[in-house]
């Protein structure tokens, strides 16, 4: 098995049908699909059931919500790829080709520890733009790639890492240790991966009720990890990490007091 495909969910019982054709539709052969139902509430259940019999798919529900984080790094427990891909279950694959061409820069970079692709953004229908194909760790800390790209990383790389499960989102910083420990990762300008920026359930949808209180906890993180390396090496994303503490903080309070006055 190459690919190990895993694919956190919470009642998206609406979208997940299509992320999953769109992985069965592949040319390429050698991948199993791991669905984690993150304790949905709906009929994702119902959804994903006629699949159940294709041997290429593993699902896994958990009582309750415990995150995607959690829902991952367990999808990548019961992984047996070599390489594992982390796709939203709102999202699909750009083309049936797109593991093809996955592979195809895997093999073109010998096999390296970890790669990010291009995705095409489905609101502003634009790609995600790169800028250098290829960072060490000093220009990863400084955000020299910034955007929406699919991870596709080594499962043997990302077992010694994992999600930090205490956050909900925040798989930057985990790249960020494994590129602070290898020196390098690799950007490819090929599209893979439509990005579903439009619904609203997205965690990085500024509407989201937990939008403030999940960024204060990821940049707070962040700092806590990287404190040394950004004073060293981008000591004015460390001012900017400082300050956006700071505006989150009071963003949480904030919307505590009016919560509280109504």
């Amino acid at each position: 098995m190459f690919f190990s495909i895993i694919i956190p969910t919470y009642n998206r019982s609406y979208c997940i049908d299509k992320t999953i054709k769109s992985i069965l539709d592949q040319n390429f052969i050698s991948f199993e699909i791991i669905v984690i139902d993150d304790g949905s509430q709906d009929n994702t259940y119902q959804v994903i059931e006629p699949y159940l019999n294709n041997n290429k798919l593993i699902y896994k529900k958990f009582e309750k919500n415990l995150g995607p984080n959690v829902a991952k790094n367990y999808g990548s427990k019961l992984s047996s790829g070599e390489y594992l891909i982390f796709l939203d279950s709102d999202d699909t694959f750009y083309t049936s080709n797109s593991l093809n061409e996955i592979f195809s820069e895997i093999q073109n970079k010998h096999f390296s520890e970890i790669f990010m692709f291009s995705s095409y953004y489905l609101k502003q229908k634009i790609f995600s733009k790169i800028n250098f194909e290829v960072l060490n760790f000093k220009q990863a800390l400084q955000n020299l790639n910034n955007g929406e790209y699919l991870p596709v990383i080594r499962k043997n790389v990302f077992s010694q890492y994992n999600f930090i499960e205490s956050l909900r989102g925040g798989e930057g910083l985990t790249w960020l240790l494994i590129i602070k420990k290898y020196n390098k990762i690799y950007y490819s300008k090929i599209p893979v991966r439509i990005y579903n920026n439009i619904n609203d359930d997205n965690l990085s949808n500024k509407n989201n009720q937990d939008y403030s209180k999940r960024l204060y906890k990821i940049h707070l993180k962040k700092l806590n990890i990287f404190w040394k390396d950004l004073f060293f090496i981008n000591i004015s994303d460390l001012l900017y990490t400082l300050i956006k503490i700071s505006l989150y903080y009071f963003g949480i309070k904030i919307n505590s007091f009016f919560k509280n006055y109504n």
